[in-house]
């Protein structure tokens, strides 16, 4: 699952990263194939309807080296945030946020 999900990161959403920070955009139609792969319940648990996979698959597709986008961002009430908060324990230095769309300071 894991090269699965780094390939979908890789081919199509890489190639477009500079494009969807200029425009401040996450392309509909990726996230509807992210969808229809399952993707947009990666942590979740398979019997709640969710993808069943671990949260180092889910970071693969949030996080692309050191650039970060927000999937669905436009769409969402509430957000995963992830952030490296302790850069020098490499991946056992990121921290996930749940952040409500309203909250102050959050855009």
């Amino acid at each position: 699952m894991r090269k699965m999900v780094h390939d979908f990161a890789t081919e199509k959403i890489t190639p477009f990263i500079e494009e969807m920070e200029e425009n401040d955009t996450f392309p509909r139609p990726i996230i509807d194939q992210m969808g229809e792969l399952g993707l947009m319940g990666i942590p979740i648990a398979k019997e709640y309807d969710g993808s069943g996979m671990d949260f180092t698959s889910y970071i693969i597709v949030i996080l692309n080296s050191s650039i970060v986008f927000i999937i669905n961002g436009g769409e969402a009430g509430t957000y995963l945030v992830f952030a490296k908060t302790n850069p020098e324990k490499g991946s056992r230095g990121i921290s996930a946020f749940i952040v409500e769309k309203d909250t102050p300071g959050f855009r």
